[in-house]
């Protein structure tokens, strides 16, 4: 049976997005006697200086329909069990927009990017240094996610800094940024990739498969204390919160955030009580959000009030 991607369910076809594939370079027909493209699924390990077939191409499936001749299917597994259909009027939605100016990171390789822990070099002064020559005479800035690496590449004088790569993309575009610049799967950040990595950051993105989670109170301790002062001190100030819960939020597969949502007129006073009951925190947790439960959906709300209300405690 032929399984279209249109079809799956958004966490199936993120999987399948960011799959590894043969693409022959060959192209094959259909019954219609219309070109199509042909690819097979790779091994996770697969190689890719031994191609199934003479001139066949190893690169995730994203990669492969952004290169898509218009007016072709992709066809994977072709005549085998499991045989995905891909038309050429599904690649483009499935791209979000047109596959000449798609990025080149699917969008689960974007959540996962921007979600990560980065190593960068600081000056005396504590300002990032060290930038490389990048592309188009712009300069970038070098990141690394192995601290060894980093460690070994720090300019005399440099100390190496940890950050999150959403904070660091949203310090500028005065340069670009060369994210493990001496290995094969580092990435170059461009303006464009940048803005792209930005748009995860917001709740609910349009686009990702987004979802939010109840978290267990004894593994999360520190985020439930900082939710119970937080309502403590609005109602001290005499401004208390009609609702305070905290629940888990992922974008793809990226690693989770915990988010504080709030049921209050004013978001920035209440997310000043938020803010500073998490820097009252012995450990401070890291990646939060604080949202007015008025701005979630039906569904959202119906989902949060699922968990503990600190503020009815």
């Amino acid at each position: 049976m032929t399984i279209r991607i249109s079809e799956l369910p958004p966490w199936d076809r993120s999987q399948l997005l960011d799959s590894q594939v043969w693409v022959d370079t060959k192209l094959g027909v259909d019954d219609r006697g219309h070109d199509r493209v042909l690819a097979a699924f790779a091994a996770p390990d697969a190689d890719p200086a031994t191609p199934p077939v003479a001139g066949a191409e190893l690169a995730p499936l994203w990669t492969a329909l952004r290169s898509v001749p218009r007016g072709m299917d992709l066809v994977i597994n072709v005549d085998q069990p499991g045989e995905v259909l891909i038309e050429s009027d599904e690649i483009d939605p499935v791209l979000g927009g047109d596959r000449a100016t798609a990025s080149i990171l699917s969008f689960r390789q974007r959540a996962r990017w921007g979600a990560r822990w980065v190593l960068a070099h600081r000056g005396p002064t504590g300002r990032f240094f060290g930038t490389l020559a990048g592309r188009e005479g712009r300069q970038a800035l070098p990141l690394w996610t192995d601290p060894d690496t980093a460690e070994q590449m720090a300019p005399p004088g440099a100390t190496v800094a940890q950050a999150y790569l959403l904070d660091v993309l949203a310090g500028g575009d005065e340069v670009d940024y060369a994210l493990d610049p001496a290995s094969p799967e580092g990435i170059y950040v461009d303006t464009k990739l940048r803005a792209e990595i930005l748009a995860t950051e917001p709740l609910f993105v349009a686009g990702y498969f987004t979802q939010l989670g109840m978290l267990d109170a004894a593994e999360y301790t520190e985020f439930f204390e900082a939710g119970a002062l937080a309502v403590a001190e609005a109602r001290g100030s005499g401004r208390p919160l009609a609702g305070l819960w905290v629940v888990g939020y992922q974008i793809e597969d990226a690693p989770s955030r915990v988010v504080f949502v709030v049921d209050v007129e004013n978001l920035d006073e209440a997310a000043d009580f938020v803010v500073d009951a998490i820097n009252r925190q012995p450990r401070r947790p890291e990646r939060t959000e604080t949202v007015r439960l008025q701005d979630l959906s039906s569904e959202s709300q119906e989902f949060v009030r699922l968990s503990p209300d600190l503020a009815s405690s």
